[in-house]
């Protein structure tokens, strides 16, 4: 099968937006971000609506939704206020369906890791 790419036409996809990580407290993550890892908060927005129910596929949806930047890159943050989600099972790992990873480069791993 060829793709769009290959048959020499600009490609569909040109770029990378932002990634969307579902907290559980939206405060205490916005903190760490900000603190620790030098993210700065673009946007700090509540959710909510029949456009975002039908979205999201959940009655009543209501989130707090905040962008945060780290030099050219973004990452969205959503806590769902209602209904709330199920926490990750203690028993979770890497190769399990739902586990969330990014990658922050840094210039001082041991610093970082301070």
């Amino acid at each position: 099968m060829l793709s769009v790419a290959d048959a020499g036409s600009t490609p569909a996809v040109v770029a990378l937006d932002s990634i969307g990580l579902t907290v559980s407290d939206i405060d205490r993550s916005v903190d760490f971000f900000s603190k620790v890892l030098s993210f700065e908060k673009v946007s700090d927005k509540e959710i909510f609506g029949s456009e975002y129910e039908h979205l999201q596929g959940l009655f009543g949806v209501r989130a707090r939704v905040v962008r945060m930047k780290l030099g050219d890159e973004s990452i969205e943050l959503t806590e769902y206020l209602t209904p709330k989600g199920r926490p990750i099972p203690a028993d979770s790992r890497s190769n399990d369906r739902w586990f969330q990873h990014i990658a922050i480069i840094v210039s001082d791993m041991d610093r970082a890791y301070e």
